[in-house]
């Protein structure tokens, strides 16, 4: 059943909803790289969300049902002399784009960062996400970084 962007009442924390709510959205958000996750570690990342005390720390657009998260951590920064905040994951579901959740989700983990006295809310997403770019172009300045990593294990 698709939900109008109009029936969005809130934003709560992971500890408001549960694991198979969370989960079917989680697995569409890890696109292809869902094969990469199995329940053990769904629930070991749902379960340092809910843990409110973890650094790992999270928002949920709730309509009747959740609709959409934002993961995100705070972590001190040479370039500041406070601390900053990295968006880890950030998904609305399918029906939902394109009218706004999107939009007003970000700007509220915006707010909760800059509660806790964030300077900066930065991310990453795929060169290929162009729908996401479009959003995130109207809300924030694109950096000229490329990322590299080492897989450790």
């Amino acid at each position: 059943m698709s939900q109008s962007i109009q029936t969005v009442m809130r934003f709560t924390s992971f500890a408001d909803i549960d694991f198979d709510q969370w989960e079917s959205m989680w697995l569409d958000c890890a696109g292809d790289r869902r094969a990469e996750l199995d329940e053990a570690h769904n629930r070991s990342v749902f379960t340092r969300l809910k843990n409110q005390e973890n650094c790992l720390q999270g928002l949920v657009a709730v309509a009747e049902q959740p609709v959409g998260f934002a993961h995100f951590f705070l972590h001190p920064s040479t370039w500041s002399r406070t601390q900053e905040c990295y968006l880890q994951d950030f998904y609305v579901a399918p029906e939902q784009r394109g009218h706004g959740l999107g939009r007003r989700l970000l700007l509220e983990v915006a707010q909760v960062a800059r509660q806790q006295h964030c300077t900066v809310l930065h991310w990453r997403t795929r060169s290929t996400n162009l729908s996401a770019q479009a959003l995130y172009a109207k809300l924030a300045r694109r950096l000229d970084y490329v990322e590299y990593q080492i897989d450790l294990g």
